[in-house]
């Protein structure tokens, strides 16, 4: 008796002498069952995931990368990345007094403390407000690629304004070969900073844009991948070549 009482006081103090392991989280990247790792996206997703915490997976572990975004759920990760930009990147975004009054969502809405920042502090909304076709904000209106472009290159548009010259030089020239896109629109110079100067997005084998295609999570999941690719670049001196 008294030689298992010894025993059960050694293997006590060697249990609580052991580190502590913290559990993995059962909702990262890594346990989504519809997402392998030689998924196009997977690195990307991992990224807004696990490191950002931008995006989530949901309760049956699944990603569903290909599922449509919403305004609404745009609206709240633009918030957190532009509180992560000002906060983490000390990137003062230079903004712009709000011609929009109505923010077109109720106070006790979900989405509504997100929606509202954008709009009374960045005025980052407002081609989305602007578009006739949506009557006012149209939160459960599906993002188009178009809407993506505008959102993500005001960003970089914004933090650029205010970076060293010459921080961001990797341009191509991808867009004249999309036989849609449309110079007149009001997104067209978004849409061209982010194929060809920002690289949030590309064409399609058939030389289009689709500007007017809802955008998925997997899309959305690349775009801020992009995004904080980028953002180190606009905080960094740029030295000239051959400068010691």
């Amino acid at each position: 008796m008294l030689r298992k009482s010894l025993f059960a006081l050694v293997s006590t103090l060697l249990l609580t002498a052991l580190p502590t392991v913290a559990a993995p989280n059962q909702n990262g990247a890594e346990f989504m069952v519809d997402l392998s790792r030689t998924h196009w996206c997977y690195d990307c997703v991992a990224e807004v995931v696990d490191k950002h915490r931008l995006m989530n997976g949901y309760s049956d572990h699944t990603f569903r990368g290909d599922w449509q975004v919403s305004r609404y759920v745009l609206s709240s990760i633009v918030s957190k990345v532009l509180n992560e930009v000002r906060l983490g990147y000390k990137i003062d975004l230079p903004s712009q007094e709000s011609k929009i009054r109505d923010y077109g969502v109720l106070p006790e809405h979900w989405a509504y403390p997100y929606v509202r920042t954008l709009v009374q502090d960045y005025n980052m909304l407002e081609l989305l407000f602007a578009d006739p076709a949506t009557q006012g904000f149209a939160g459960d209106r599906p993002v188009t690629r178009q809407e993506l472009a505008y959102v993500l290159s005001e960003i970089v548009m914004r933090a650029e304004k205010i970076a060293p010259s010459g921080a961001l030089s990797d341009n191509r020239d991808l867009l004249r070969l999309a036989v849609d896109y449309d110079a007149q629109s009001p997104y067209a110079s978004y849409i061209q900073a982010a194929v060809d100067r920002y690289q949030f997005m590309g064409i399609y084998a058939d030389h289009t844009f689709k500007a007017n295609q809802p955008i998925t999570r997997y899309e959305l999941a690349a775009g801020l991948c992009r995004l904080y690719e980028l953002l180190p670049k606009l905080t960094q001196p740029v030295v000239a070549s051959g400068t010691p």
